[in-house]
C-alpha cells in the first residue's frame, strides 16, 4: 500500500538525519546545535515536499539528547483529493567516542520516532493513520582538513529501523504492518565558525536521496 510506503520513507529520513549534530563539536564544553533542510520531488502523479527541523544538546562534547520534527505533503496532479500531509517526531541520544589513537570518531545513536498523516479522503472514510518505529545507527566520521576559515569531516553511517504502520478505522478495526529497513549513508559535513553545511547521500532498500543540511552550534 502507497500509505506504507510513504511512512517508510519518512522514517529513513528522520533516522539519517538526527544523528550527526556532535561531530561539529571539538572540546568537552556543552553546546546547542540546531539543524534543518528543505526538500521537494517530483514524482510520476504529483509532488512530495519535506521539511526536517532538529535540534540537540550536546553534554561535554560527547553525550546528545535530540528532539527532531517532520513535516510533508505529496500534492497530486490530477486530482488534490489524494493530497495529503504527514507530521512526525522523533526523540534521540547519542554518544561520540573521540579517541585520538583511534584512526576514526564513533557515534552511536538510538531513537524513537512517530508520524501521523491527514488527507480528505482519510477524512470521508473515517480513517486514522499513523506510525512508530525506533532506529539505531553508527557513525564514523573523521576531520581531514581544519583551517582558520573551514573544516571538512568526512562520514559514513549505519541504520537500522523497525516500525509499525496502522490504519484504523471508524469502528475500531486495524489494519498493521510491520516492516524494517537497513541504510548507509555518506557525505561531507562542512564547518566554518559556528555554521555548518552537510550534504548527505542516503541508500535504503535500492532507493537513494540526497539531501543538504544547513545547522548552526550555540556555545553554552
Amino acid at each position: 500500500m502507497k500509505t506504507f510506503i510513504l511512512f517508510t520513507g519518512s522514517f529513513i529520513i528522520m533516522v539519517t538525519s538526527i544523528y550527526s549534530q556532535a561531530m561539529y563539536v571539538n572540546d568537552s564544553n556543552n553546546y546547542i546545535i540546531v539543524q534543518g533542510d528543505y526538500e521537494t520531488e517530483s514524482e510520476a502523479d504529483g509532488n512530495t515536499t519535506t521539511i526536517y527541523l532538529g535540534g540537540s544538546y550536546v553534554f561535554q562534547g560527547n553525550f546528545e539528547l535530540g528532539v527532531d520534527y517532520l513535516t510533508g505533503s505529496y500534492k497530486d496532479d490530477t486530482d488534490s483529493y489524494y493530497d495529503h500531509n504527514m507530521t512526525g517526531f522523533a526523540f534521540d541520544m547519542g554518544y561520540h567516542i573521540k579517541n585520538p589513537t583511534y584512526p576514526v570518531n564513533i557515534a552511536l545513536v538510538g531513537a524513537y520516532m512517530t508520524i501521523s498523516m491527514d488527507a480528505d479522503y482519510l477524512d470521508e472514510l473515517e480513517w486514522k493513520v499513523s506510525g512508530n518505529g525506533t532506529g539505531i545507527g553508527a557513525e564514523l566520521y573523521k576531520s581531514v582538513i581544519k583551517t582558520e576559515a573551514y573544516e571538512l569531516i568526512p562520514f559514513v553511517g549505519f541504520h537500522s529501523i523497525t516500525f509499525n504502520s496502522k490504519i484504523e478505522d471508524s469502528y475500531g478495526d486495524s489494519l498493521e504492518e510491520d516492516d524494517k529497513s537497513t541504510s548507509v549513508s555518506f557525505g561531507v559535513g562542512i564547518k566554518s565558525k559556528n555554521i555548518f553545511v552537510q550534504p548527505t547521500i542516503s541508500q535504503s532498500d535500492g532507493e537513494s536521496d540526497f539531501s543538504v543540511k544547513i545547522g548552526m552550534i550555540l556555545p553554552q
